[in-house]
């Protein structure tokens, strides 16, 4: 796999990381669970919150976790194949895969927690800042979306503030940011105060 050029290494970290990123923890939790899909539940967004409307905070923590999973293991598979260029490859390509996993006609998650579990392998001080940012916005709003959404979408200004990355990644941050943006004609979603 080392002797491929560069480009075939990416391609390939490309294909892996969309197909990680296509296994939709809350869609197929709520599945076998429940017998529903969860895109016709609450607000129909395939994630973290939405699921944890179904299947309450065992549920929500469950999801969050899996998601973040796919991340952490898309970047570390890149890390391995192509260093740190295949990491931030892994990481966009389970993001993507996530928002717009192919078996569900394209109807996915917004990528929140596939995108802090990328970059906690890509960038993990700065993800960490991003992730005390999260957690302070959610403790202000008690919207765990909209905290990731404004988190992520925040991302570059925080890691460009610290110093941390290099300018490439501040690029791809920024993808990343636009990506959940277009997603986010859910933004309804990430914007809905929770029910009881």
């Amino acid at each position: 796999m080392f002797d491929l050029p560069l480009g075939a290494r990416l391609a390939s970290i490309t294909a892996f990381g969309y197909a990680v990123g296509c296994l939709n923890a809350g869609y197929y939790l709520v599945r076998l669970s429940r017998g529903a899909d969860l895109r016709t539940l609450h607000t129909g967004n395939a994630g973290a919150t939405n699921a944890g409307r179904v299947l309450g905070r065992r549920g929500f923590a469950t999801v969050f976790l899996l998601d973040a999973g796919k991340g952490v293991l898309a970047a570390l598979v890149g890390s391995w194949l192509a260093g740190y260029g295949g990491a931030v490859t892994g990481a966009m390509s389970a993001i993507a895969g996530h928002v717009w996993p192919a078996q569900l006609a394209f109807r996915g998650g917004l990528g929140i927690a596939t995108a802090i579990g990328g970059f906690l392998v890509v960038e993990p001080f700065g993800t960490a800042a991003v992730i005390g940012l999260v957690l302070l916005l959610h403790a202000l709003t008690r919207r765990w979306s909209a905290s990731g959404l404004v988190g992520i979408m925040a991302a570059p200004l925080v890691l460009f503030a610290l110093g941390r990355p290099p300018r490439a990644l501040l690029g791809v941050l920024a993808a990343a940011a636009l990506l959940l943006l277009i997603r986010v004609g859910d933004v309804r979603d990430a914007l809905r105060p929770p029910t009881a």
